[in-house]
Formats: structure tokens, sequence, C-alpha cells
């Protein structure tokens, strides 16, 4: 009886640590793909803003 007791637990331990650790990488791929689109996103405004200073540059008006 005992044992068997001790059996479920270790299992049921097992099957715990095993969702935490799913939980953990998944949460982490999460993080990484937030930092990737923050990067991302800040690169696409940073080249925007650079578009738009060689266009104003570039910009003659009409006479």
């Amino acid at each position: 009886m005992l044992f068997s007791r001790l059996l479920c637990l270790k299992v049921y331990q097992s099957k715990v640590i095993k969702i935490t650790l799913v939980f953990k990488w998944e949460f982490s791929e999460n993080v990484k793909t937030a930092i990737i689109m923050a990067k991302n996103d800040l690169l696409h405004k940073y080249l925007y803003k650079e578009r738009q200073k060689y266009v104003d540059s570039q910009w003659l008006p009409q006479v």
C-alpha cells in the first residue's frame, strides 16, 4: 500500500516537473519572440526615419 502511494507520488511529481519544464521552455520561446519583434520594430522605425530624412532632403519645392 505504502509502496504504491510512493509510486503514485513519484509519477505525479515527474508529471508536474515535465509540465513546468514545458511551460518554462514555451515561456522562454515567447520571450525570445517578443525580443526579436521589438528589435525588428525599432529597426523599422529607424529605417523609416532615415528614409524620411532622405526623402525630405531630395524634396524640391515646385516653382
